[in-house]
């Protein structure tokens, strides 16, 4: 396995979440701090990754809402900070959920009749069954998982 520096790091995680449909600078933020490891002011972010302060403030909120970062104040700091949330992966499950659960409800406003004669809504009620069930499964299995690793 070849090391890769910051730059191409952050090119990677930019591609990968403008694949899943994000955006190419919400990637390279995220990079930056998954890369970095530190806290930061925005003023930092925008000359790192080179984007505007506009920019910097809609992906920075929308890292937040993803559950990735969280904003926080320190004393005798003027700035707002920014950091990478602990345990963020098990948000990310816990997000996973609270998307099913809107799926769900807006299922239940449909006739049963409509469901049961449309195939896919019967895809999207099958796929609420199955994720209600086994992403409980899912966070406590990462939840063991992670406390295993720590032990090591």
């Amino acid at each position: 396995m070849e090391n890769i520096n910051k730059k191409n790091f952050l090119g990677q995680v930019s591609l990968y979440f403008s694949e899943i449909g994000l955006s190419k600078t919400f990637g390279l933020i995220f990079g930056l701090f998954l890369w970095e490891n530190k806290n930061f002011e925005m003023k930092d972010i925008i000359n790192e990754v080179k984007i505007s302060k506009s920019t910097a403030s809609v992906e920075l909120r929308k890292l937040i809402q993803f559950g990735a970062i969280e904003k926080f104040y320190e004393i005798g700091q003027n700035a707002q900070l920014y950091r990478i949330k602990n345990n963020m992966w098990s948000e990310v499950l816990a997000q996973k959920k609270n998307e099913i659960d809107k799926l769900r409800s807006i299922l239940n406003g449909v006739e049963k009749k409509k469901i049961n004669k449309t195939t896919s809504l019967q895809d999207i009620q099958n796929y609420c069954d199955f994720m209600e069930e086994e992403l409980p499964l899912l966070s406590q299995k990462y939840k063991k998982f992670i406390e295993r690793r720590n032990k090591k």
